[in-house]
């Protein structure tokens, strides 16, 4: 699936701070899990529901980002709402280049499957062997 989007999005499991206020009035604020960042947004999760439209406050200490927000988009999923948010200020170029940096590198060693690597025919030769012997396939990696 391709996505169409001005700025790449990074992924990043950094805790974000957000503040808003409510109709009524009432102040409100959460901790939420960062999902991933571009220049101008953050994806995050959290246990609270914040309405599309709302404005927040966003502080990331892992982002250096202290600016305001705008929900833009809000599911919920797995007993938590993940947010979409469009930040009033873009993303610190050195943060979003040491996220860059930092996805690379842990793609770079992620270990690949075995699956990856050989032929159709081979992989099907392995799955008729290993499902004989009662093991499954899914766990053998090569280092």
């Amino acid at each position: 699936m391709s996505e169409d989007r001005r700025h790449p999005r990074l992924q990043h499991s950094g805790v974000i701070f957000i503040s808003w206020q409510t109709i009524q009035g009432d102040r409100n604020h959460a901790l939420g899990r960062c999902l991933d960042v571009s220049e101008h947004g953050v994806g995050l999760a959290l246990y609270k529901r914040i309405p599309v439209g709302s404005f927040v406050k966003v502080q990331a200490d892992s982002l250096n980002l202290d600016c305001s927000a705008i929900v833009r988009h809000a599911a919920r999923s797995a007993g938590r709402y993940v947010l979409g948010l469009e930040l009033g200020k873009p993303v610190d170029q050195d943060v979003l280049a040491a996220l860059s940096q930092a996805e690379s590198a842990a793609v770079a060693a992620a270990p690949v499957p075995v699956h990856a690597m050989l032929s159709r025919r081979d992989t099907s030769a392995i799955d008729r062997r290993s499902f004989r012997a009662g093991a499954s396939s899914a766990g053998w990696y090569a280092n």
